[in-house]
């Protein structure tokens, strides 16, 4: 049932309800609209918490590149973050695709999956941020498109597990260190 359906059902029983139940549905009605109100404050929330994710993965990709850099392995940040994002777009679907795939192919893919990786080192870092947001966007795209099996579905949610668990361990984290009131 529509919109326009419920109004117009509403119209013409409105003169057989009660003076309680048309307070009711009234109050009923303003309630809605303050919750729709404060979806400021919860999208005001939740910028905060992608911020205190996006800050958290920022202190992990420290210690990594800390760590590689003691066994004087250089790379910046932002090509760490490149390989993680192209690692969990692109992976999944290629453990999935490979049961599949005939030798010719797996080649193929290999070799496909060495051009990627060594990518980052190659360009700017503009560009390979646009790229592996990019190839995580529509990798997740396909994976959802129809028509969709459940190999495809499954590869979608790993593909979206590893950030929302970074944000929910920054949450855990947050709420760790935040002090007592």
């Amino acid at each position: 049932m529509g919109f326009l359906e419920d109004a117009k059902s509403l119209k013409a029983k409105w003169p057989s309800f009660s003076l309680l139940g048309k307070v009711l549905l009234f109050t009923l009605l303003i309630l809605s609209f303050l919750s729709i109100t404060s979806l400021a404050d919860h999208i005001f929330k939740l910028k905060g918490f992608i911020a205190e994710a996006l800050s958290f993965w920022l202190v992990i990709t420290s210690y990594i590149v800390d760590l590689l850099s003691f066994i004087n392995v250089s790379i910046q940040s932002w090509q760490l973050d490149f390989l993680v994002v192209f690692g969990i777009a692109f992976f999944p679907y290629v453990f999935e695709r490979w049961k599949i795939l005939s030798i010719s192919r797996r080649f193929r893919l290999i070799i496909t999956l060495t051009i990627y990786i060594i990518f980052p080192f190659m360009v700017s870092q503009s560009t390979a941020t646009y790229t592996s947001v990019y190839l995580y966007i529509v990798t997740l795209i396909i994976c959802l498109l129809p028509p969709r099996t459940a190999s495809f579905s499954f590869i979608a949610i790993r593909m979206v597990t590893p950030p929302i668990l970074v944000a929910i361990v920054a949450a855990i984290s947050e709420g760790l260190y935040r002090p007592m009131v």
